[in-house]
């Protein structure tokens, strides 16, 4: 049993290959392509930024079918990893991937962007109101967002693949419960572990969980985003495939869809969106 692949087994250059088999989300290709059908904008003039973009996949992914996107990092290693893989697709120009302002780097303009998302960030992210300050400056007014990530209560730690340690304390309750896991032989198969013995491997994971993750309620994330001045709302059922249910047997069940949206918000996956109003000064 595994979490998904840990970010520093990635520290090699892209390649043309991974961005080849690399999948746009289908829900944030759903997404742009109902904005930018409102927007009154080309596909090609629609800025769109991957919050956290790593080393880039998205941004390739979604430049080869003709968006105008962009990535910002705090991590400048991905930056460099990312070049090669962009020139190599056709995907490359000056400035396309940044790094942001709050870590020293140039960072982009305000208002620059028609939607900014995120792909599994937030449950990484520290200081929210920081982040969530910094996505706002970003995004034209009339602008959105998309975002998605973890739930709180998903049964499995997503990133570790081991069940229920992140709704434990970051105590010795948490690093026994990791420790448990291991000895079920739930590992996440990580190579920057491959070679170390049983309680280095439980110490590198409970660490990572601790120092790495944070998993907060929706209700936090509401709060940020509307105190940043921007409207908040899920939009989890509105993901390709989950937007059939409205007119399954469940849409006739009275509360039914709210009660399926509730579930995958606590349990699955997180789909916030967002909008920056347009300012009436």
């Amino acid at each position: 049993m595994g979490g998904d692949i840990y970010i520093h087994d990635q520290d090699h250059a892209l390649s043309l290959d991974e961005i080849s088999a690399y999948r746009v989300n289908p829900g944030l290709l759903d997404f742009l392509e109902r904005k930018c059908a409102g927007s009154g904008l080309r596909q090609d003039q629609f800025r769109i930024l991957d919050f956290g973009c790593g080393r880039g996949q998205s941004v390739a992914g979604l430049r080869r079918l003709g968006w105008q996107a962009y990535g910002l990092e705090v991590h400048d290693k991905w930056i460099r990893f990312a070049e090669p893989g962009l020139r190599d697709a056709g995907a490359y120009e000056p400035g396309v991937l940044r790094l942001g302002r709050t870590v020293g780097g140039p960072g982009f303009e305000d208002g620059f962007f028609n939607v900014v998302y995120s792909s599994s960030v937030f449950e990484h992210v520290f200081d929210l109101d920081a982040a969530v300050g910094e996505i706002t400056r970003v995004t034209a007014p009339g602008g959105w967002g998309y975002h998605w990530f973890i739930g709180r209560w998903s049964p499995i730690e997503g990133h570790l693949g081991m069940p229920l340690i992140h709704w434990m304390p970051k105590n010795f309750l948490r690093r026994w419960m990791v420790a448990a896991a291991v000895v079920a032989g739930m590992e996440p198969g990580w190579q920057t572990v491959a070679g170390m013995g049983f309680w280095q491997r439980v110490k590198f994971y409970y660490d990572f969980s601790v120092d790495q993750t944070v998993y907060r309620s929706v209700a936090d994330y509401r709060r940020a985003f509307q105190q940043a001045g921007q409207r908040v709302a899920l939009d989890t059922l509105n993901h390709p495939r989950l937007s059939q249910l409205h007119g399954s047997a469940i849409g006739w069940i009275p509360g039914g869809v709210r009660l399926v949206e509730a579930a995958c918000t606590a349990f699955k996956t997180v789909i916030l969106s967002t909008e920056k109003p347009v300012s009436t000064l």
